[in-house]
């Protein structure tokens, strides 16, 4: 039972509400102050952002069975537990997520509402973005950045184009980091026909394709002048280094570089938020995260990369 419970717990991939989490954070903090940290509007936009992320990672890994098969991270778990029981636990993490919203604004609701059907777009047939490029990056810059920052914003204010430029420039740096996390997986998409973005126009033009995404996501910080650029200009030599000519072998050992960048970015803008705030929540969030990572790099070197990919 036990067992079963945790497997449950693993399909909504909690090591990945870290990049969604602290895009929403980042919405509030500039749409706010360190005072809307502490209101009871934050705690139940929190918690909804974590069920609305729940929700997309669980019905991912639904639609994916067949694939994980091949590749290997399929759970026999599932082969005791009946699909549809699955798909309702899905359905009601999304359902739960958007009653946390209606309790903030109707904005928030509004656009976790979208958040919510880029996730079906992305995994559910007919449509599966996932499966047809420029689609995928598309479906990670709106759905995984443009809107989860917005949503921190309208939490707390009012949408304006400032929140339009920085929202712009978090989503084009979540397309730049996907499409690096897709090329290590490219031969075996290709081979199971899975048209990802990498697939479609080859590595070395999707190399190309992240870089100028960071390029222009940068630009648009610059705009602004904001501090948080430093936070983006730690990714930067990564992502370089990630970008050069590379076996595919390198590219599998070097997603786990991203990733630890990726983490680190994460952890950097939400200890600076955590310390101007003084947010209980922030600091319980962030153990837990801190947590989840130790636990997910513990389980890949038994060799499980389940909670990432």
């Amino acid at each position: 039972m036990i067992s079963k419970i945790s497997y449950f717990f693993k399909i909504t991939r909690p090591i990945l509400w870290l990049p969604i989490v602290t895009v929403y954070v980042i919405g509030v903090w500039f749409g706010g102050s360190a005072i809307s940290f502490e209101t009871l509007e934050f705690l139940y936009s929190f918690i909804g952002i974590i069920l609305i992320s729940s929700f997309c990672y669980s019905i991912n890994y639904i639609s994916d069975i067949d694939i994980d098969k091949l590749s290997g991270k399929y759970l026999p778990i599932f082969d005791e537990i009946n699909l549809k029981l699955v798909l309702i636990y899905s359905i009601s993490l999304s359902i739960s997520g958007l009653i946390f919203f209606s309790f903030v604004n109707k904005a928030t609701l509004y656009l976790s509402g979208f958040i919510v059907l880029f996730g079906v777009l992305y995994s559910i047939e007919p449509f599966r973005f996932k499966r047809r490029a420029p689609m995928d990056v598309l479906s990670h810059i709106i759905g995984l950045g443009f809107l989860p920052f917005l949503v921190g914003w309208v939490s707390v204010s009012d949408i304006s184009m400032i929140a339009i430029y920085y929202a712009i420039s978090i989503g084009l740096f979540i397309g730049s980091g996907y499409i690096i996390l897709t090329i290590p997986d490219s031969e075996f998409d290709k081979k199971l026909k899975i048209n990802t973005i990498v697939v479609k126009i080859g590595y070395k033009n999707s190399s190309i394709l992240s870089l100028l995404l960071l390029f222009f996501s940068i630009l648009f910080y610059l705009k602004l002048n904001d501090l948080f650029i430093l936070s983006y200009l730690l990714c930067l030599p990564t992502l370089i280094i990630l970008n050069l000519p590379k076996s595919h072998s390198t590219h599998i050992s070097s997603k786990l570089l991203f990733n630890l960048t990726m983490f680190f970015w994460c952890e950097f803008i939400l200890l600076t938020i955590t310390i101007f705030s003084k947010s209980l929540i922030l600091i319980i969030y962030m153990a837990f995260s801190i947590s989840i990572i130790i636990l997910y790099y513990i389980e890949s070197n038994r060799k499980s990369d389940f909670l990432l990919n």
